[in-house]
């Protein structure tokens, strides 16, 4: 017999990761986890599920929204948040 499909919203993702850690506490043998958000939402919840066992075969990810990445400069210390080439330029970098 199939498991009704059980829809939650969370207020954040404290929230989120505390429900996901209950359900793996009493998971059997074969879950299977689909994420599907940001990149930074998604790659946040496969380090969850890796953490409790699970290996990439049995984690799906789909990214949606903005293909924007966050890339740290280790030289100026700041974050550009709006990155959508390999080619960037922080601001605090630039010489006039």
């Amino acid at each position: 017999m199939k498991e009704a499909l059980n829809i939650e919203q969370f207020d954040s993702m404290r929230d989120l990761k505390a429900k996901f850690n209950e359900i793996c506490d009493c998971a059997y043998m074969g879950m299977r986890f689909y994420a599907v958000g940001s990149e930074k939402f998604v790659w946040n919840l496969r380090n969850c599920a890796r953490g409790f066992g699970l290996s990439e075969e049995e984690i799906s990810l789909e990214v949606v929204g903005s293909k924007a990445k966050d890339i740290d400069c280790s030289n100026c210390q700041t974050t550009n948040s709006s990155v959508r080439t390999n080619i960037i330029l922080f601001p605090a970098l630039v010489v006039k």
